[in-house]
């Protein structure tokens, strides 16, 4: 039997806070995988930085979410609304995806950006994910 593919997480993760940013703040929030060249006045970063398998089917990801906006206000708004979404999803299924535990490795906290004026939060999450598409 072949090994299963465990999938592109942080576009899903991508997909799932543009559709809920958008529910919750009516407008739409960029979110990315990359720092966008031209700053747009708000957006939201995924950076996939690790992980483990835990089994056939489940992976453990760790990423780190960053929130970026004009005031250390918005960017406090923006990254607490990203990370109660985030944990929102315990124990969901999306897109053929069972969203399991999710831990903290850090709770949003100031990280400013010394190359930008927008003020920076961010937090470091761990999601255990299982293929379901994959048994």
């Amino acid at each position: 039997m072949e090994e299963p593919l465990f999938g592109d997480a942080p576009a899903l993760l991508r997909k799932i806070l543009i559709a809920r940013l958008l529910a919750r703040f009516t407008v739409q929030i960029p979110v990315s995988t990359r720092r966008p060249g031209d700053l747009p006045p708000e957006f939201i970063r995924i950076l996939l930085v690790g992980g483990n398998r835990k089994n056939k089917i489940t992976v453990s990801r760790t990423f780190v979410i960053e929130a970026w906006a004009g005031s250390s206000a918005r960017a406090v708004e923006l990254v607490e609304a990203t990370y109660s979404i985030i944990h929102s999803l315990e124990n969901s299924v999306v897109d053929g995806v069972q969203f399991g535990a999710i831990g903290d490795f850090a709770l949003p906290a100031d990280l400013p950006d010394p190359d930008t004026e927008h003020s920076r939060f961010t937090f470091t999450t761990e999601i255990d994910m299982s293929y379901i598409d994959t048994i």
